[in-house]
């Protein structure tokens, strides 16, 4: 009678234990209602990667449903972890799992990416190189855009102090002086002549010298450049004075117009 009894108290033992140990709630959750989810994303807070994949692998084993911890752990191989291989695997694992996932076309679009970092590890591949040659287009590119940018920039300054520079002012030619008039007859009959008003006679123009004609591309900082190369400044000054009327814009100077280079 006694091994009967013995049976009947064992078999009361697996119930006993579930009493006492009631299942966890939230496995079949794919967020962090699930126990393991939490911890895996305070895991991953953390950087402790693989202490996450661990609490994912676990949500499995507890409830093989949810899915979407393969993604979780694709994600953590391909983006975290430089293993885009262990990541497909696990991208495809939910694929075939959800085939009509609403998100199927990003986990797919990760298993996409995931071949691309694999390609790119292997030595001499096309993708590695294409992906090469497009980087180096790109920095050329930036770099004419740099070296376009930096040249416009200083055109326009130089064009700028050789407009702003005071210029010393220019004396006027002595104006010949007139010699004194007579001084009017004392006879009432004869009418007194005014004097002849002096006329102011204009500076002359400077004469002789070199000509350079204005070509595209030109600046007045730059021609005189060309001419002055010891003081460039100053062959703007001279420039100036010589051709006040073609450099009166110095910044819109008029093609094909002849300059007077002193």
């Amino acid at each position: 009678m006694r091994l009967p009894t013995v049976c009947l108290a064992l078999a009361f033992v697996p119930l006993l234990l579930s009493s006492c140990n009631p299942p966890q709630k939230g496995l079949e959750a794919e967020n962090e209602l699930n126990p393991y989810f939490r911890k895996a994303a305070a895991a991953t807070a953390e950087g402790n990667y693989y202490a996450a994949i661990e609490q994912y692998e676990a949500a499995l084993q507890a409830n093989k449903n949810v899915a979407k911890a393969h993604v979780e752990i694709g994600l953590l191989y391909s983006e975290k972890l430089g293993d885009p291989v262990s990541g497909i695997y696990h991208f495809q694992k939910y694929l075939a799992l959800r085939p009509t996932a609403e998100d199927r076309d990003q986990v797919q679009a990760y298993v996409e990416k995931s071949k691309i970092d694999f390609a790119l590890t292997l030595p001499n591949s096309t993708v590695h190189n294409a992906e090469e040659m497009a980087r180096i287009s790109k920095e050329n590119m930036d770099l004419k855009q740099a070296l376009a940018q930096r040249d416009a920039l200083l055109a326009k300054k130089d064009d700028s102090l050789a407009s702003n520079r005071i210029h010393p002012a220019v004396e006027p030619a002595p104006v010949p002086s007139t010699p004194a008039p007579a001084p009017a007859p004392t006879d009432n009959s004869v009418k007194a002549t005014p004097a002849p008003t002096a006329t102011p006679v204009s500076p002359a123009p400077m004469q002789g010298g070199r000509s350079y004609t204005i070509q595209k591309g030109d600046s007045l900082w730059k021609i005189a450049k060309q001419f002055y190369p010891d003081d460039v400044a100053a062959g703007v000054d001279k420039i100036k004075q010589a051709n006040p009327e073609a450099t009166a814009k110095v910044q819109n100077l008029k093609l094909g117009t002849t300059l007077v280079i002193p």
